[in-house]
């Protein structure tokens, strides 16, 4: 065999070995995006409806004080928020753990652009930011003691910043123009078959920062 027969033969292993690998590549990320539009549609179609729900009753709730209305009513809506956010805590609890084990897989951490990898991080520390915060809201509610509450109180504050500045940055994340990935002509995200209403989460006042003085309730 000629030096030419030799290095064509060399260029034929290492084309079929950079296909190879691109190829197996590609099959690993389709299959973690498969696996992610699960965990998503779960979240969607299983937390996302406790989320919603929760915040419409903090609304309700709001009215009521800011409409003057009577105590009772109030705290009678406030018991209501405090069993969803118990349903939404227990919900979201589970999606976190199953989110952390797939955010654990090696193949996550070395088949996975740097940017997907990063935002998928950003979302859960944000969901865990907001799981913690939640906790603390009903700790307050179900505890008397002034100085548990203040400590509780701080935990949601520190935890509502650390949500809102990891939504910032993920927002920011997404605005910016990937790095070319070759693999991504080829990879499809499943589509959603979390109904569209899932989607429609209402804004809301912060918990802390009412934009009128509440006169009653567990945080005053």
């Amino acid at each position: 065999m000629n030096i030419f027969k030799k290095i064509g033969l060399i260029i034929l292993i290492i084309f079929l070995f950079i296909t190879l690998s691109f190829a197996i590549s590609t099959l690993i990320y389709q299959k973690l995006v498969n696996e992610e539009s699960i965990i998503a549609d779960k979240q969607c179609m299983k937390v996302n409806p406790l989320i919603i729900e929760r915040k419409n009753s903090y609304i309700r709730a709001m009215k009521i004080l800011l409409d003057k209305g009577n105590e009772e009513d109030y705290m009678s809506e406030l018991n209501k928020y405090m069993d969803i956010s118990n349903k939404y805590i227990k919900e979201q609890t589970k999606w976190l753990e199953e989110q952390k084990i797939y955010m654990n897989k090696w193949s996550f951490k070395f088949f996975l652009p740097g940017e997907v990898k990063m935002a998928t991080q950003l979302q859960y520390t944000s969901r865990e930011a907001d799981t913690t915060s939640t906790k603390a809201i009903v700790d307050i509610y179900n505890t008397t003691d002034p100085i548990r509450q203040k400590e509780y109180v701080k935990i949601v504050i520190n935890q509502t910043k650390i949500a809102n500045e990891a939504d910032k940055k993920s927002d920011l994340l997404w605005n910016t123009k990937p790095k070319f990935d070759l693999r991504v002509r080829f990879v499809k995200v499943p589509p959603t078959k979390c109904p569209k209403e899932n989607f429609n989460i209402p804004d809301v006042v912060d918990f802390f920062s009412p934009s009128k003085q509440i006169n009653f309730g567990p945080i005053t």
